[in-house]
């Protein structure tokens, strides 16, 4: 049964003979797979990381002299998992990775992620399996603007993936503009919902909420009364960069959402009666009348891009390290060009950033 499985695992682990590659003589993937599927089949709810802890510690206290196989148990099993949700579940593999975190990176919300997959084996997969509803029905599409772009700026400050309380994280009587101030209290109003989620699994809720949250933060990012995140007073940069955390730790609930892929770059296909050289000036995405395009002659510029259409032109300079834009020039754009384009930039930052850095490469 599965007692038997985890001893097995766990004593062999403990002894140092991992599988590697395509060996595995004692059938360990297939040992923790089987732990895996009858949890889910049998719709039990286990605590496989403390079943782990209890007897790596009982491995140890037999053998003191081995270190605890737990670390490797624990990699392991998020292997087998992500195997599962991805060919026996039919989980795209990106909403797994949503799902699990990023086991090699070092963010704080990696370990709340895989700690809590391995506690509840149950609500990893029903988050996993809604994650793909939502891919499916066009709502996730919906959200990820908002999630992704709070997401990238949050990790350039330090507040903690499990904190979600906004009043201990937030300095109000610093809040200094409308938008960030309408934020503030459109998470406020969050909160409790999220508590509320947490404890009855009613993920759409969440969705829900976050979808009526999304106007509010396009307002703080790109509205009349936007603001600079990275601002050089640090009290307003921390504050905000506190905002968009609360932001993203509301999604964590869910999972890793910003980790999703929704790709709208399209390659433009030469046409020999284009008056432009695709090789020169190379068309990387059209969206909503608006075309992004590179320059091949502006010399070791910075990374950037242009957009037109009709007879409204701008360009941008993208900030890598501040996951920001910054307008570099623009003619016959209104503010609700600039904002709309703008959006766009950042919805498509990271796609536009490796378009360019290829295009560099092939000149």
């Amino acid at each position: 049964g599965m007692a038997d499985s985890l001893d097995t695992l766990i004593s062999i682990f403990g002894l140092g003979l991992l599988p590697t590659g395509s060996s595995d003589p004692f059938a360990l993937r297939r040992a923790a797979n089987a732990v895996i599927n009858v949890a889910w089949d049998g719709e039990l709810e286990i605590n496989l990381l403390q079943l782990l802890t209890d007897g790596c510690q009982s491995f140890v206290t037999a053998h003191p002299d081995k270190a605890s196989p737990l670390p490797a148990l624990r990699s392991f099993f998020l292997q087998r998992l992500q195997t599962l949700l991805q060919d026996e579940q039919d989980i795209d593999y990106d909403l797994v990775n949503a799902v699990l975190g990023d086991t090699e990176a070092g963010a704080t919300y990696n370990d709340l992620l895989c700690a809590r997959l391995l506690t509840d084996l149950l609500d990893g997969r029903q988050r996993a399996q809604f994650l793909q509803q939502l891919r499916d029905n066009g709502q996730l599409a919906a959200i990820y603007p908002t999630i992704n772009r709070s997401a990238k700026l949050a990790s350039k400050g330090h507040l903690p993936g499990d904190r979600l309380d906004p009043r201990p994280e937030i300095n109000a009587a610093a809040l200094a503009q409308d938008s960030e101030k309408a934020v503030y209290q459109a998470l406020l109003t969050l909160y409790p919902k999220v508590v509320e989620v947490q404890q009855n699994r009613d993920y759409q809720a969440l969705v829900n909420a976050l979808h009526e949250l999304a106007p509010t933060v396009e307002d703080f990012f790109d509205g009349p009364d936007s603001v600079l995140v990275m601002a050089e007073n640090e009290q307003l940069r921390q504050n905000r960069l506190n905002l968009l955390g609360l932001i993203r730790n509301y999604a964590l609930v869910l999972g890793g959402l910003w980790r999703s892929s929704f790709p709208l770059i399209v390659r433009e296909t030469a046409s020999p009666f284009d008056p432009h050289s695709i090789k020169n000036m190379p068309t990387i995405l059209y969206f909503k009348g608006w075309r992004f395009f590179f320059y091949a002659d502006e010399g070791n510029e910075p990374v950037h891009v242009h957009a037109q259409k009709g007879g409204s032109e701008c360009k941008y300079w993208l900030d890598i390290e501040l996951y920001d834009i910054q307008e570099a020039y623009s003619y016959g754009m209104s503010p609700r060009d600039t904002r709309a384009v703008r959006k766009i930039i950042m919805n498509n930052f990271d796609d536009l950033v490796e378009e360019w850095q290829q295009f560099k490469r092939q000149q």
